[in-house]
């Protein structure tokens, strides 16, 4: 981790400033092994092989798991290829669209930049190739096993350069209030639980006028898939009404909603276990920025 963002960093709990409980072991202006202690709750979170471990509640256990071979180290790019040709023509469409647009809309923010549930790295990588001295892009994801599959890709391609990664729960960031200039995603707000939360820590450490531009799954209210989400905590934010309404109450305006694909499911595969079988998906491209006042 790069010691310009280890500064940046403070506790995901109460927001307190972070104390090095020994010295940190450094390689080229990067932090490969630490410990942070919390001022304030004393709350200890570690550094190691150069990824920040912040997760303060596993949330991952929560999540759809995709299936292991898709996240390797380093990842097994045949067998993505593979569940990519498994899929509607459209819907690997509207994942180049959306890592196309994520990556232009990213390259415009000067200053910490947060990719949400970063995963393989399908937008941080393309982003670090292009990405220059302007910025200091923050992957992130609840689970740290994909972080090392995305260092491992990122030093491969050597585009490792100005990139951080940090196991995190959605819900609660270890970034200052209005620390950060702009935020990516993925598809997190359709993976991650608690997705109300997670807007809320976003417009917390935006800055105002900053970006957040993610791709995300929606559905229709009355369907399996928002019943099965739901036992889940990860229906919050996945149809059109629920998302527009939870942006608009975190303090986020909306610039652009695009809508890449939309279709019914397609014949489900234990990698994706949603939308439900016969249900209508919308694959969607929103870019919002924060209000001066979040709810203004």
């Amino acid at each position: 981790m790069l010691q310009r963002v280890l500064r940046l960093l403070v506790c995901p709990s109460c927001q307190a400033p972070l104390d090095r409980d020994f010295p940190t072991e450094k390689v080229g202006g990067r932090a490969r092994m630490a410990e942070l202690r919390c001022r304030k709750c004393k709350r200890l979170f570690t550094v190691q092989e150069g990824v920040g471990l912040f997760a303060s509640t596993r949330e991952e256990g929560l999540e759809w798991r995709p299936d292991p071979g898709l996240l390797e180290q380093p990842p097994d790019e045949r067998r993505w290829a593979e569940y990519l040709a498994g899929l509607p023509p459209e819907v690997p469409r509207a994942y180049d669209a959306a890592e196309r647009a994520m990556v232009d809309g990213a390259l415009e923010v000067s200053g910490l930049l947060i990719d949400l549930a970063t995963c393989r790295g399908h937008v941080l990588r393309p982003l670090a190739a292009k990405s220059g001295a302007h910025q200091l892009l923050l992957g992130t994801d609840p689970e740290v096993s994909r972080l090392y599959a995305a260092q491992a890709a990122l030093r491969r391609e050597r585009h490792y350069t100005n990139v951080s990664l940090i196991e995190m729960d959605g819900g609660r960031w270890p970034v200052r209030d209005a620390g950060a200039a702009g935020a990516i995603s993925f598809y997190g707000p359709s993976i991650l639980p608690s997705g109300r939360k997670l807007l809320r820590e976003a417009a917390r450490a935006l800055r105002p006028g900053a970006p957040l531009i993610f791709a995300t799954l929606l559905t229709r209210t009355g369907t399996l898939t928002l019943r099965q989400a739901s036992l889940r905590g990860m229906d919050e934010l996945l149809t059109e009404t629920r998302l527009r309404q939870a942006l608009a109450r975190s303090g986020f305006q909306v610039e652009t909603w695009e809508v890449l694909a939309e279709g019914r499911s397609w014949d489900r595969t234990q990698v994706d276990p949603m939308p439900a079988a016969g249900d209508p998906w919308q694959h969607v491209l929103v870019r919002a920025h924060r209000l001066l006042r979040q709810g203004s």
